[in-house]
């Protein structure tokens, strides 16, 4: 699978994902920041689509990350050795309170139009 990452230009102006992989120490303050922003949805009970919000953002940022030193196949491999084949499906199969399915296949989706 190739997770690709565009790197896009509007006119002149380079894209925030260019910025980010053209700067590692940028890059990793905002990995962190996000990660900080998403555990304080948590301490300060600011609600789900909060935490969602900050989960998209923190996502997003380390996705950008893994482009610049691994496939995210291998992540997703190495989870698997550490924790099992079904850890993820059975927490996703037992909670109830997730309404938001649409990345419900999103790696699926994307292996099969990036399958190199």
């Amino acid at each position: 699978m190739c997770v690709c990452v565009c790197v896009c230009r509007t006119g002149t102006k380079p894209s925030w994902t260019a910025r980010l992989l053209s700067d590692p120490a940028l890059l990793c303050r905002k990995v962190r920041e996000e990660a900080g922003e998403l555990c304080e949805t948590l301490e300060k009970s600011e609600g789900r689509e909060r935490a969602a919000s900050e989960a998209a953002d923190l996502i997003y940022h380390a996705m950008v990350l893994l482009n610049l030193q691994v496939w995210f196949d291998c992540v997703l491999h190495t989870h698997t050795q550490l924790h099992g084949p079904t850890r993820i499906q059975a927490c996703r199969s037992s909670c109830t309170q997730v309404t938001c399915t649409g990345y419900a296949g999103m790696f699926d989706r994307a292996r099969r139009k990036h399958a190199v």
